[in-house]
């Protein structure tokens, strides 16, 4: 369908922007539970604090000093801020609000894992869900072909939250309880 007038169009334009500017597309509202109190935290970590834009997600930079020992099945997990002495990384440390983000570090390397598949390259961070008040960070196995992350920037939970380690399949050893008999591993809860 095409437009009449120029006019025409500046005013469609005008009423979806009137229509879309009270929106909550892209901010998470300060009641979700899942969330917390926020405020005014949009997806991409920018917040009334000051904070600079940081999205959360996968970091391809970030990696562990040391991993030492396993706390999560064949995986050690570092959860802090950005700035955590356990993390290093490639570049400059991203700008993190704390009040609303945390650091999830997490590697496999050097640690015994009888049960991983014979082509596994280790563990790899995949993603996370929001269940309830937990942060719930999905770890895979990695294979060739396929980037491989150590970790993430995820949202802080709010009180009574946890960050939960799960293997994205039932294949996969990494990320259960350090003794296997479950599916998710608890790394963090609020204090």
């Amino acid at each position: 369908m095409q437009a009449g007038s120029s006019g025409e169009v500046d005013a469609n334009a005008s009423a979806n922007a009137a229509t879309n500017s009270n929106s909550t597309v892209g901010k998470y509202r300060d009641t979700d539970p899942a969330f917390g109190k926020y405020g005014d935290a949009d997806r991409y970590g920018n917040t009334s604090s000051g904070a600079p834009p940081v999205m959360l997600g996968a970091r391809a930079g970030l990696h562990l000093v040391k991993p030492s020992t396993a706390n999560c099945r064949c995986l050690s997990v570092i959860v802090g801020a950005a700035n955590e002495p356990s993390f290093t990384w490639q570049g400059p440390v991203p700008k993190t609000d704390p009040a609303v983000q945390l650091v999830v570090g997490l590697s496999s390397e050097g640690l015994p894992c009888p049960d991983a598949a014979a082509d596994s390259l280790g563990a790899s961070y995949r993603g996370y869900d929001v269940v309830g008040n937990d942060v719930v960070v999905q770890v895979e196995t990695a294979r060739l072909g396929r980037p491989i992350a150590q970790g993430a920037i995820v949202p802080k939970p709010p009180a009574g939250g946890r960050i939960l380690v799960s293997a994205v399949d039932a294949k996969s050893p990494y990320g259960r309880s350090a003794d296997g008999k479950s599916v998710t591993c608890n790394v963090w809860s609020t204090p």
